[in-house]
């Protein structure tokens, strides 16, 4: 959203967006003062970015603003300390996974990491930089393609076993 609208105030519009929405606004402007910029968080805005901006910024502030406002999907969290998704069990505490059929399935640290993230982030589409962020919080940053590698063995193990039960 911009202040400057040649038919509106870009303050009233994102007033009335948030009043009847819950879209994320992020404001962008040529006006820098602290006043406008603390208005325009007050009224609704979910940030604020001085014109000029650094793409990268602007990237990162509407990434941020999209994760605070990205509904919460509930886990599906079982008695075993866990999750379960489509009959497999992923039992967090343990770190063991356990196949429909009840069989444990031998899988990496690595691979359990990711998987571990891709249930706790349901129906969310995640970037690799993402992906490196979750899995490597307090470990050595992992090379990019380690990403790419993890996935490939883990939809195999995944979809071999699969087959085997169909």
């Amino acid at each position: 959203m911009d202040l400057i609208l040649p038919d509106t105030d870009g303050l009233s519009l994102t007033r009335k967006l948030k009043e009847h929405s819950d879209v994320g606004v992020v404001i962008l402007s040529g006006r820098g003062e602290t006043t406008k910029k603390v208005i325009g968080l007050e009224i609704g805005a979910d940030d604020y970015l001085a014109k000029p901006f650094e793409p990268r910024e602007l990237l990162a502030r509407l990434r941020s603003v999209l994760r605070r406002l990205e509904p919460k999907a509930p886990k599906k969290e079982v008695d075993f300390s866990g999750f379960e998704f489509e009959g497999w069990k992923l039992d967090t505490s343990a770190q063991k996974l356990e196949s429909p059929d009840g069989k444990p399935v031998d899988i990496s640290s690595g691979e359990f990491m990711l998987l571990q993230v891709f249930v706790e982030h349901p129906n969310r589409v995640l970037s690799r930089e993402q992906l490196l962020e979750f899995t490597h919080r307090s470990y050595t940053p992992a090379f990019d393609r380690s990403v790419h590698v993890q996935i490939m063995r883990l939809r195999k193990k995944l979809k071999i076993i699969h087959k085997l039960l169909c």
